[in-house]
């Protein structure tokens, strides 16, 4: 609660932290400053060692960087004296615990009371590191714009929760105050157990342990805290935190009453236990609304627990829920479930509409990411889907460079929208690659994939760069991870045909023939997959197979343009010339 809030952090002006008498505790250090506004602002309150170090030592190597942040992070606990609790470290996270703290930049007040010019994000703070000052003037131009932009989106967001659809409803002139009263408060907690509000949110459970070793509840617990970390991270998807989850699980006997107490339709439970010399752990995704089990994994842990391995698991765990729950909202959406705002059923509608891959559904969901725009013209998924909208129209009509660049701004919004999303550094990259700025790319896809290490799309596209650029076994290993974090996903045929042309560029001509199968499987009239089958299929050497898929190519009525080939930003054009010779250009 609130009242517990004892210490207050201003990042809006000059860094400030004060205790509950008011007495500064900030560390000296401009650094040991930039580090706590850093986590502040970080996704849950957190960071990885290797984040801040590359952005605050980027100069030095690893072991002198680790060295640095150490020192900084002493520093910073000694300024905290009796609150030195609130800095969490291990071995790859730093965190900060926020229960305790008043962030300016989180209250509706604090952005209130700056009528004018806002104030500059972490006033004075002057640190000379490439990669510090880009991420501070991101920031400082992110909340600027936020701060000018507050009354539009307070008018959007009572609009959103009053029930108003329209624009006019809704005076700009009009000031609303709401009673803050019992009697109110009482309304806003029906409201919130109301199943059409809980919308969307997915709850994480206490793993069981079932090992039949006490000592190991534990791990247990610290993997239902991981997975909850990690969630944390695909930024459209709420996640209750863990305190609720865990407390209700234990005075709840089903999953309807967890649902409805925790306001969640998604929860995940799971366990593990003891096979042989292994664990197995099982993680089970739950509809609680429907009272039906929307997918169920398992997954095999060595006794000696290896933390690669855990991050690997725990990768895939995410990338799999991610999945299964967008593709549970889309049919939502689509079948007319009331999902709680006309908001979320414009980007639902919209989300659906454009991963069927058909130029008409495209106008469609352009129309619902309009209207989404218009009800809040801020939404960070809004954005973003809206620029992933724009980037397959270039791509469906083989837009110029120039198309790409005009569309720049629109992507920057979104990725500024909210910097801990991965999503908008992979749009970013995508608009990149095909300016053909692939290093540029690769740098931004791996950022995306550090936030959010089961993002499919980010591995899609840096395997593409990869392999564009002459390194096609490079490319190979993130074109697989994108494949096992998401078997089921409606893009899963370009990862099948862009491994396909890796091997073929590596003189694999089977692996890549059969990659080219697979995702002409999923999308028959794929028409890359199609040149690279009929390429590979010829280097074999088996004129009798070449024969045949020319026939297939030929009766699917694919109908190529030279356009179609020099698109594609291969940097040595030999490719792009050897595939344009199969498909008879």
């Amino acid at each position: 609660m609130e009242a517990t809030k004892s210490l207050k952090m201003s990042l809006l002006g000059p860094f400030s932290l004060l205790d509950a008498e008011g007495r500064e505790i900030a560390p000296r250090g401009r650094k040991a400053c930039a580090i706590l506004a850093m986590l502040a602002t970080g996704p849950q309150a957190r960071r990885s060692r290797k984040w801040l170090q590359d952005r605050l030592w980027s100069d030095r190597d690893g072991a002198q960087g680790a060295a640095s942040l150490r020192h900084a992070l002493y520093e910073i606990r000694q300024s905290l004296g009796d609150h030195r609790d609130l800095l969490e470290a291990d071995t790859f996270v730093v965190s900060l615990d926020t229960t305790r703290l008043l962030i300016d930049v989180n209250l509706d007040d604090a952005l209130e009371q700056f009528a004018g010019e806002p104030p500059e994000f972490l006033e004075g703070i002057d640190i000379r590191d490439d990669e510090f000052e880009e991420w501070l003037r991101e920031q400082r131009e992110y909340w600027r714009d936020r701060l000018r932009d507050k009354s539009q989106r307070a008018r959007a967001e009572l609009r959103l929760h009053s029930g108003i659809h329209s624009v006019a409803e809704l005076e700009p002139s009009r000031t609303v105050s709401l009673p803050q009263t019992d009697d109110f408060l009482d309304t806003i907690i029906a409201r919130l157990s109301d199943p059409v509000l809980r919308r969307l949110a997915v709850a994480v459970l206490p793993f069981q342990n079932k090992t039949g070793n006490a000592d190991l509840a534990y791990f247990t617990d610290g993997l239902s805290e991981d997975l909850v970390e990690r969630l944390s991270r695909v930024r459209w998807l709420p996640v209750i935190a863990r305190s609720s989850s865990f407390t209700v699980a234990g005075i709840a006997n089903s999953h309807a009453t967890m649902s409805q107490r925790l306001g969640a339709r998604y929860l995940i439970d799971g366990s593990v236990s003891m096979q042989g010399d292994r664990y197995v752990l099982r993680v089970d995704l739950n509809n609680a609304e429907a009272g039906v089990v929307l997918s169920s994994s398992t997954f095999d842990l060595p006794v000696a627990i290896d933390t690669d391995a855990l991050e690997e698991v725990l990768a895939d765990i995410v990338g799999r829920i991610e999945t299964n729950i967008d593709f549970c909202e889309q049919r939502r959406a689509i079948e007319g479930a009331r999902l709680g705002s006309p908001y979320d059923e414009h980007v639902w509608r919209g989300r659906w509409h454009l991963n069927k891959l058909t130029r008409r559904d495209a106008e469609i969901a352009r129309h619902y990411f309009d209207l989404a725009l218009l009800t809040n013209p801020e939404a960070p998924e809004a954005l973003i889907q809206s620029g992933l909208w724009h980037l397959w129209h270039i791509w469906t009509l083989r837009g110029s460079q120039e198309d790409v660049k005009t569309i720049m701004p629109d992507l920057k919004r979104a990725y500024q929208a909210d910097t801990s999303d991965a999503r908008g550094y992979t749009l970013m990259a995508i608009a990149q690659s095909w300016l053909r700025n692939q290093e540029q790319a690769i740098g931004n896809l791996s950022q995306a994939i550090e936030i959010n290490p089961s993002l499919v799309k980010a591995y899609q596209q840096i395997g593409t760069c990869h392999y564009l650029v002459d390194e096609p076994e490079k490319a190979i290993p993130h074109l697989e991870m994108s494949i096992r974090l998401s078997p089921s996903d409606p893009h899963l045929f370009v990862s099948f045909g862009e491994l396909a042309m890796a091997h073929l560029m590596l003189g694999q001509h089977i692996e890549a023939m059969n990659f080219a199968a697979r995702a002409l499987t999923y999308r028959p009239h794929y028409w890359y997959a199609h040149v690279v089958r009929l390429a590979s299929i010829e280097r074999s050497g088996d004129r009798g197979a070449l024969e045949a898929a020319r026939r297939v190519f030929a009766d699917s009525g694919i109908r190529l343009t030279e356009r179609d080939f020099e698109w594609v930003p291969f940097k040595d054009q030999k490719w792009v010339a050897e595939l344009k010779r199969h498909a008879a250009l």
